[in-house]
């Protein structure tokens, strides 16, 4: 599968593992996070959630631009929203999400890590977003995600509770 999970006692570890592709997310990877952010809802014992990335080159390179090539307007406006709609999911997950951020993690790859509640980033890190270099233009949906301080804000607040109780 694309998306591996794989239970460390109460740490549930997901590999987005598409390294050949620098891990970009295509419609198979968008639905295999999607049921593997479900098979962790449904577990009351996992306590933490680690998201990273196959591979030592990235974490995630955002859309899969062969897949986005072909698509109109309407397609890639639904593309961002799906895409930002798991960036959601990972942000209200009940566990809290550390991003293992190991090389790129660019466009939908940058916030996935921005929705994390910690972001743990290797010497060879490098997040960017840059919605001009896509088919995406600067008000498509997943461009307005980034917020800094509401990202600051989430980040600092897991230090004081868990949202499921203790670590």
């Amino acid at each position: 599968m694309s998306v591996e999970l794989e239970r460390r006692e109460h740490v549930a570890l997901v590999t987005l593992n598409r390294p050949d592709a620098l891990n970009a997310m295509s419609p198979e990877m968008f639905d295999a996070l999607d049921a593997r952010l479900d098979e962790i809802d449904a577990d009351e014992g996992v306590r933490a959630v680690v998201l990273t990335g196959a591979g030592e080159k990235a974490f995630c390179a955002g859309a899969d631009i062969s897949t986005m090539r072909t698509a109109s307007a309407q397609e890639a406006r639904a593309w961002g929203a799906r895409g930002q709609g798991l960036a959601a999911r990972i942000e209200h997950l009940a566990a809290p999400v550390v991003a293992a951020v190991n090389g790129y993690a660019l466009g939908g790859g940058c916030e996935l890590a921005l929705a994390a509640d910690l972001r743990f980033a290797a010497e060879n890190a490098v997040l960017g977003h840059r919605p001009s270099l896509s088919n995406t233009s600067a008000r498509s949906p997943s461009s307005c995600t980034l917020v800094p301080l509401r990202v600051i804000g989430i980040s600092s607040s897991v230090m004081n509770s868990t949202r499921r109780g203790t670590l």
